[in-house]
């Protein structure tokens, strides 16, 4: 249903999605899909609630596993939500986690596909539409943004310079 984006059928299926523990092999799986729909669900009438839902899900996941794709979705959730400083502290977490990938990587600690490095950047341009939005749409203090810009900048170069 996720692959075909028909966020009907995961609707019909987040009763039996939600039994997953955190202790299932598949939790992970299954809150990222509870939280998946409730973020793409674009109906008026469902949103900022849908988003805020998701943000619950992604939270509880988060506590257990700190995942950086998580935090993508909590920041893509937070978006939607129209919870501009949870975007921004989100995205602050979110760098904090990339930097210490970057850091494995440097130090061989991990050896990560070419697909990986493209979809870490990838991951970053979003984070840095998503701040750039927030900028423009609400009265966030330029200084908050301005270090998180940076920050996702020296991420690029670290993660360019450690691919080549």
């Amino acid at each position: 249903a996720a692959s075909e984006q028909d966020w009907q059928a995961l609707v019909e299926l987040d009763d039996a999605l939600a039994t997953a523990r955190p202790t299932d092999l598949w939790y992970l799986a299954a809150t990222n899909l509870r939280a998946d729909w409730r973020i793409k669900v674009i109906s008026p009438g469902y949103q900022p609630r849908f988003a805020l839902e998701a943000m619950r899900l992604i939270d509880n996941a988060i506590v257990i596993y700190d995942d950086p794709d998580f935090y993508s979705m909590r920041i893509a959730a937070a978006f939607v939500a129209d919870a501009a400083m949870d975007v921004i502290e989100t995205a602050r977490r979110l760098i904090f986690i990339l930097n210490n990938e970057v850091d494995r990587v440097e130090a061989g600690v991990i050896d990560p596909t070419p697909g990986a490095f493209d979809l870490k950047l990838q991951q970053i341009d979003t984070v840095r539409a998503v701040v750039d939005e927030i900028r423009r749409s609400h009265d966030i203090p330029r200084y908050k943004t301005e270090q998180l810009d940076r920050a996702l900048r020296d991420i690029i170069n670290r993660l360019e310079a450690v691919r080549e």
